[in-house]
């Protein structure tokens, strides 16, 4: 589900040389664990449109602190250890981030096609076939469907030849779009899930659940690859949530 709203400035740990008599190395990888914790956050808020800018700038101060932290003489094997995890966790993410910058760039973005296709799709517009074959099978399916719904209203509504056209009826507010089976059957399986764990469920909707399979599909198809992506309602540590499975 999307997560809340970062407030302020996030501080980043700059682990300089003069600073290593008053902190403790396990005391500068925490924080250096915690900065790039938000760091992800951050960027997950701005893919889901909630950041309206791309934390550039912190990221950077992050590229910073462990470029220092890589300076300082640190003697604890478990710490070199701790360090070179952190690193390389912040490793993976950059890829990540690389990659998802350059679908957004690109016009093929899982979630950003979704809502486009849905906005196409109600509007009668075609989608650019490049951008449709980068959608995940469902999704496009979804769309296509959505498409045929248009055309079909669209049909209904013609003129037959010869006859003078009736008078256009009042505006109706448009009807949201149809919501996939799958989505469905996962919204009512998590609400389920969410309740028999007394947890309220009141706020979850399928447009969150819609929202959230496409950007885990897009995640793992670009980090593991495979053709799909499975998605089931699970239970963990007292928390209900959707796991994903890729199908090679």
């Amino acid at each position: 589900m999307p997560g809340a709203m970062l407030a302020g400035p996030m501080a980043v740990p700059t682990a300089k040389k003069s600073d290593a008599a008053a902190a403790e190395p396990d005391d500068l990888l925490s924080e250096l664990e915690l900065a790039i914790d938000r760091l992800r956050s951050r960027y997950e808020q701005y893919f889901m449109g909630i950041e309206k800018v791309e934390p550039q700038t912190t990221r950077r101060e992050v590229v910073r602190a462990i470029g220092a932290f890589q300076k300082l003489d640190v003697r604890s094997t478990g710490a070199r250890y701790r360090f070179n995890s952190l690193n390389q966790k912040f490793m993976t993410f950059q890829t990540y981030w690389n990659r998802t910058m350059r679908a957004i760039e690109a016009g093929t973005y899982a979630p950003h096609v979704v809502r486009a296709g849905q906005r196409a799709a109600r509007e009668g517009k075609e989608m650019p076939d490049e951008v449709m074959r980068a959608l995940p099978a469902r999704l496009r399916a979804q769309i296509e469907r959505e498409r045929e719904q248009v055309a079909k209203r669209a049909a209904t509504g013609s003129s037959p030849a010869g006859r003078a056209a009736p008078a256009p009826a009042a505006p109706r507010p448009a009807a949201p779009p149809p919501v996939a089976p799958e989505v469905a059957r996962l919204h009512r399986e998590f609400v389920e899930a969410r309740r028999q764990l007394g947890q309220d469920a009141s706020a979850i909707t399928t447009a969150q659940i819609a929202a959230t399979v496409a950007k885990q599909t897009q995640t793992i198809l670009t980090q593991h690859g495979g053709k799909s992506v499975d998605f089931s309602v699970a239970v963990k540590d007292g928390k209900v949530i959707l796991r994903a499975t890729p199908k090679k």
